[in-house]
């Protein structure tokens, strides 16, 4: 990564020196022209020549390094800006916690980190220096011809006026359209994340109507901006080539009567030129600003999500968790009053139908989920008091229904976490703690290196399992760790999770009947 404080001097010692040749090449080639006109000779023409030429490479060259530094500080500051909106989105309350849309977040994130660095490194701070290259040129015009500076003069509010007058209309079409846009990925990553359920429902109709509905939105809100923002350049840059049209036939009449030479003519335009793009250019900074400024609004929303603090107690044994929780999601209140204790050396089976808060407690539990009214406490010291990070880390394990991970293959999995480097390791490593192989090392052996999009639900789901028992952490959470299993695997669950229950505090959250057999508690809500 660019460090900060290296990047800015040389991000402006690479600026000021493009400003300046800027001026400076536009003024060897109105001496050039000069040179020309007055058949000078060709040893001072060769000498113009290459002072022109090598301003010019060494411009281009200047212009290379600027954009590779520009590009490196806005990548890596993005990075830094991502991790500060996911860090605060891991540490904030439930309800912000849920309501978060992951696609929604990463489209407009990035585009609004992208809008805001670009602007300041690309337009911002530039305009400062074209500010100031507009005084160093209207000083050389003034030299050359008075009543050509004061035309300039001018025409600057004439074009500071009309961008007045869109500024606000601008702002209101941009965030519209980053909001849209924003809602229209995300709908899409959800049609293709969702694919299997929209194929199995047959409701193509109904979805892709929505879809068509978002994408409309976006689609208008884009051409609306569009059409905002090319009706205000075209407006600006009509202008502009009206007066650059008078300042032409002025410049050419003076040189015709011989009150110029052509190289001053040269001059004149090309700094006329030069001195309305800039003014376009900041009136253009002003518009987009207004767009930047809904990207800057968004960030801040994100940047400012309220952190809940983290405990400094840490636990190194669990002999009992207890829970006291009243809890819900908008109006709808999931627990009230619910009470209970899970003990060490105890299977607890949680039994509720569809939409209970099954994952609801057991994120609370862990403090994934954090609210005021739900109160946990680890051998008697509150849950809010621990650092919950460090506490899932350490001495909890959740085997979740539908596994998910970085890794591609089980072969990486295994290696990241354990380092373990074959399957013939692994058994071994299985076999040594008393965890029974017989009926899983073909899965074991044969998922190896597939991809984890290539293997079945079941032996996902028994993959991740072997885990959390090789793993043995001091609380065990098993969501419906049988629903694709068959009767032989489940058996061995069951056999398995008798053994690991032993020192540790095993939760398994299912419907499955067969697994009350195991347990040693039935938790119903």
């Amino acid at each position: 990564m660019v460090k900060k404080k290296s990047y800015i001097v040389w991000y402006f010692i690479l600026l000021t020196l493009i400003s300046a040749l800027e001026v400076v090449t536009t003024i060897f080639n109105g001496k050039f022209i000069t040179v020309l006109e007055k058949q000078s000779d060709m040893d001072v023409v060769i000498r113009f020549m290459a002072l022109f030429f090598g301003a010019i490479v060494l411009t281009i060259i200047l212009n290379y390094f600027y954009e590779i530094l520009i590009s490196k500080y806005i990548e890596s500051n993005k990075f830094i800006k991502k991790s500060t909106v996911i860090e605060n989105l891991r540490r904030s309350d439930a309800k912000t916690f849920r309501n978060i849309d992951s696609s929604y977040i990463a489209m407009r994130l990035d585009g609004d980190m992208e809008n805001i660095m670009a602007f300041k490194l690309r337009q911002f701070y530039p305009s400062i220096f074209k500010a100031i290259k507009i005084v160093v040129m209207m000083g050389i015009v003034y030299t050359i011809d008075k009543q050509v500076f004061l035309f300039l003069l001018a025409g600057i509010p004439i074009m500071y006026f009309i961008y007045r007058l869109s500024k606000k209309k601008i702002t209101v079409v941009a965030n519209d359209m980053m909001e849209t846009d924003a809602k229209y990925f995300s709908a899409f990553e959800s049609g293709v994340q969702n694919l299997t359920e929209v194929v199995e429902s047959g409701n193509y109709k109904k979805i892709n109507s929505r879809f068509d509905n978002i994408f409309l939105r976006a689609y208008y809100a884009y051409m609306k901006y569009v059409g905002y923002d090319a009706g205000f350049d075209s407006i600006i840059n009509l202008v502009m080539f009206g007066m650059q049209i008078v300042i032409m036939l002025f410049a050419g009449y003076k040189v015709f009567t011989g009150t110029i030479f052509l190289g001053d003519m040269s001059n004149l335009f090309q700094f006329s030129t030069a001195i309305l793009v800039s003014v376009m250019m900041l009136t253009g900074i002003g518009k987009d600003y207004r767009k930047v400024k809904a990207s800057e609004d968004k960030l801040n929303e994100y940047e400012n999500i309220k952190r809940l603090p983290e405990g400094k107690m840490s636990v190194d044994e669990v002999e009992s968790v207890k829970y006291d929780i009243t809890f819900g999601f908008d109006k709808n209140l999931l627990y009230k009053d619910f009470k209970g204790e899970f003990k060490k050396d105890n299977i607890y089976l949680l039994n509720a139908s569809n939409g209970k808060g099954k994952t609801t407690f057991y994120k609370l539990m862990t403090g994934v989920l954090k609210d005021d009214n739900a109160k946990i406490y680890v051998d008697d010291i509150n849950l809010a008091d621990i650092d919950s990070i460090d506490f899932r880390k350490d001495l909890t394990d959740v085997v979740f229904q539908t596994p998910r991970t970085r890794t591609n293959t089980p072969a990486e999995y295994f290696n990241s976490k354990f380092k373990i480097n074959s399957s013939h390791e692994l058994i071994e490593k299985l076999n040594n703690r008393n965890i029974n192989t017989e009926i899983i090392k073909d899965v074991l052996e044969g998922t190896w290196s597939k991809a984890f999009k290539d293997i079945s639900g079941g032996e996902r789901q028994l993959i991740f399992i072997v885990s959390a028992l090789l793993n043995d952490k001091k609380i065990q959470i098993y969501d419906e760790p049988t629903s694709n299993l068959d009767i032989s695997k489940k058996e061995w669950f069951k056999d398995e999770v008798a053994k690991a229950k032993v020192g540790n505090i095993i939760i398994i959250i299912s419907h499955d009947g067969d697994i009350k057999s195991v347990a040693d508690n039935v938790v119903s809500f």
